[in-house]
């Protein structure tokens, strides 16, 4: 197992988390330059009734508090789903120099939606880590929750029987 991969099981282990609170199971994990685990965080948008209560939003404030700075220089930052456009702006601003993320979002993906040119963004983007744990955690969830639909948007190649 690469160190990629093992820092992406450290998100999972936040998205498990988050769906122990009836979340939708995100999480992410921020490693600074000397790949310390310095931040965790997952989904808190039901708890907190706040559409900010992102996985990332959340873990990056984490960071940001612990060391006290806005900027993340150096720090990378794992996610298990691919981030929306408000998350990506946050990334941008804290100004994370990786992002490695699980899987893609067809609905709200900030990239697989094409809202922004990944050419554009000042940091690395590392696709598809360990993005089958990631997809079926999601389906999972959303399997209970609803018919389904929204599974299918995570991945639609992936559809459950």
């Amino acid at each position: 197992m690469t160190q990629n991969e093992q820092f992406m099981l450290l998100a999972l282990e936040q998205a498990h988390l988050a769906q122990t609170k009836n979340e939708v199971p995100v999480g992410a994990i921020i490693i600074d330059g000397n790949q310390n685990v310095i931040a965790r965080g997952h989904n808190t948008v039901f708890g907190l009734k706040s559409i900010i209560g992102h996985a990332e939003i959340n873990t990056i404030l984490e960071a940001t508090q612990k060391l006290g700075t806005s900027r993340l220089i150096s720090c990378s930052i794992y996610v298990t789903l691919e981030p929306c456009l408000m998350c990506i702006g946050t990334i941008m601003q804290a100004r994370l120099s990786h992002l490695y993320y699980g899987a893609n979002s067809y609905v709200y993906g900030a990239l697989s939606k094409h809202l922004v040119a990944e050419s554009s963004l000042h940091f690395k983007i590392h696709k598809q880590i360990l993005a089958a744990p990631s997809i079926v955690l999601l389906q999972d969830f959303f399997k209970k929750k609803r018919s389904c639909q929204l599974c299918l948007a995570v991945d639609p190649t992936l559809a459950i029987d």
